[in-house]
Formats: C-alpha cells, structure tokens, sequence
C-alpha cells in the first residue's frame, strides 16, 4: 500500500490511543494488516538513484503528512497521532534499508514484511479501492 493510507491511518489510530504504547504497536500493527489487503503498491518498484522515484515517495509521504496536519490540526493527542503515524510507516522504511542499502540485519523483517503483501503485483485500477477505502474511512474517524 502506498504512503498516504497507513499515514492516515495510523492518525486514526493515534487520535484514539490514550498513550504511547497503544498508539505505536497499534499503529505498527495498522501497517501489517492494511499490507494484507489487495492493494496497489509502487514501493518494491522503486530505483532511489532515480529522481522521478524519489520524487513520487517524497509526493506520496506529503500528501500524507498534509492531510494529516490539515485534519488534526485542533486535536488534543498530536503526541499519539504522530506516534501511531510514525509506528504506521515505519515498516516501509525497515523494508527500504534492507532493499535499497542492504543492510543484512533486516532481512529477516523485510521478509516477513513481504509475505504480509498476499495480493501481489495488482495493477493501479484493481489495487485502487483498498487505499481509497482506507483513506476514507480514516479521513473519517478523524473528523
């Protein structure tokens, strides 16, 4: 799943989380369990050394934070939304420095990471309504 729906998701987690640790492993988990849906993903398809790739992620990771920002600007918890937004993307960065930077350590979780994805491969159109439906459904719980 790209960026923007586990960003707001986890905003909709963390707007609901009551402390640090329910909105980080709640958030984390978000992550996992939104990957098992069939989804649209760009990310194992990304070439940092090319410009056009680091602009999409970047694109991507703004529309997220923006949406977030403009949605939960007057809320209480920013603490936990940004915790569980955090915890929410923390796998894919996990993934991209195993993937990208080879770092061994972590081939173990991008692993296992990987095999959360059990729709693989689907093109934009079929992969679309899993993110949309998550984005909605979290734009909505925020409001």
């Amino acid at each position: 799943m790209i960026l923007t729906p586990h960003i707001l998701a986890g905003a909709a987690i963390g707007a609901n989380s009551s402390n640090f640790l329910t909105a980080f492993i709640f958030g984390l988990a978000s992550h996992f369990v939104l990957d098992a849906l069939p989804h649209w993903d760009y990310i194992d398809k990304i070439d940092i050394s090319r410009p056009s790739h680091l602009i999409k992620i970047g694109l991507d990771f703004i529309l997220g934070i923006i949406i977030v920002l403009l949605l939960t600007w007057s809320l209480p918890a920013k603490f936990f939304i940004w915790t569980a937004v955090a915890a929410a993307v923390l796998p894919d960065f996990l993934n991209a420095g195993y993937s990208v930077f080879k770092i061994k350590w972590l081939k173990p979780f991008a692993w296992f990471h990987r095999k959360c994805h059990i729709f693989d491969d689907l093109n934009f159109l079929p992969g679309l309504p899993a993110g949309l439906a998550v984005i909605l459904i979290s734009i909505y719980i925020l409001l």
